[in-house]
């Protein structure tokens, strides 16, 4: 078996994986390599800081307290 390494423009990427994804699995393996993930996980973050999610909580360790606050059960008293 031998090993290609492609470099595509965003707007054919979906469509080149497709393709190799019909190709039987026997023949044809699609391996990720680190840099790749590497590259994904940095662009999501990047993208994630510029929405500001969170800016709107002022105590950080007080939200967290009150999300991880246990709570009743349906159907039970405390």
């Amino acid at each position: 078996m031998k090993t290609i390494r492609l470099e595509l423009a965003d707007s054919i990427y979906d469509r080149v994986i497709s393709f190799l994804e019909l190709l039987p699995k026997n023949e044809c393996h699609i391996l990720e390599n680190q840099i790749t993930q590497h590259q994904a996980l940095s662009e999501a973050f990047e993208a994630a800081l510029g929405t500001q999610a969170f800016a709107d909580i002022s105590d950080p360790a007080a939200w967290q307290r009150e999300i991880r606050k246990d709570r009743p059960l349906p159907g039970r008293e405390e």
